[in-house]
C-alpha cells in the first residue's frame, strides 16, 4: 500500500528532476529533409533600356510555417537547392543582355559583408538568342540567422553585359523553386 502512495510522488519528482537539467520535459521533434517550396510565377515588364535591375522582395516563411513564430519552439532552417527559370517571348526579345542573375538573402541586420548569395548565374560566352535562364544551386546554407520575425528578404539583380545593355523587350517571366531541410523541437512542457 504504501508503494502505491509514493508512485505519484516519484513521478513528479522525476519530472522536476528532469526539468532541473535545463532542457524541456515534454517535447516533439520533428525533421522533416526536403520541404519544396515553389513561389507563383512572376512577371517583370519589358524594358528597353533598362542596363540593370534589382528587387527586393519579402518571403513570409512564417505565414507558410507558423511554427517558427511561435514562443517555446526551437528551429533550423537550410535551403538545399533552389531552381530558377526565366522566360521570354515575343519579337527580338531575349535575354542576351544579361551577363549575370544573382540572388541574395539579406542579412537583417543590414550589414552587406553577411549577405549570402543564394543562386548566382552567368551568360557563357558567345551565347546569343537567349529566351530562356534556367539557373539552379546546391547548397547547405543555414537561413535561421537571416529571418527576422518569421520573414526572409531577398535580392534579385539583373546586371547587363554593357555590349547588349538591354533587359528583354516584351515580358519576362521568373520561377523560383527552393528545397528547404527544416528541424522542429516544441517544448510542451512549457505550456503546462
Amino acid at each position: 500500500m504504501r508503494a502505491r502512495a509514493l508512485a505519484p510522488f516519484a513521478a513528479v519528482s522525476s519530472i522536476l528532476a528532469l526539468a532541473s537539467c535545463g532542457g524541456p520535459v515534454l517535447f516533439a521533434e520533428l525533421e522533416m529533409p526536403s520541404v519544396e517550396v515553389t513561389l507563383p510565377q512572376h512577371t517583370f515588364p519589358g524594358d528597353p533600356l533598362g542596363l540593370s535591375t534589382s528587387e527586393t522582395v519579402a518571403f513570409d516563411v512564417g505565414a507558410n510555417v507558423p511554427v517558427v513564430n511561435e514562443p517555446n519552439v526551437e528551429f533550423d532552417l537550410r535551403i538545399t537547392r533552389m531552381t530558377l527559370v526565366l522566360d521570354t517571348t515575343g519579337p527580338l526579345s531575349n535575354f542576351d543582355g544579361f551577363e549575370t542573375v544573382r540572388i541574395t538573402a539579406l542579412h537583417p541586420g543590414g550589414d552587406p559583408a553577411r549577405d549570402l548569395v543564394l543562386l548566382e548565374y552567368t551568360k557563357p560566352a558567345g551565347a546569343s538568342g537567349i529566351t530562356r535562364i534556367t539557373a539552379t544551386s546546391e547548397t547547405d546554407a543555414d537561413l535561421k540567422p537571416y529571418l527576422s520575425a518569421g520573414v526572409i528578404t531577398v535580392r534579385a539583380e539583373y546586371a547587363s553585359d554593357g555590349v547588349n545593355p538591354t533587359l528583354p523587350t516584351a515580358d519576362w517571366t521568373a520561377d523560383l523553386t527552393a528545397d528547404f531541410w527544416m528541424r522542429v523541437k516544441l517544448d510542451y512542457g512549457a505550456f503546462l
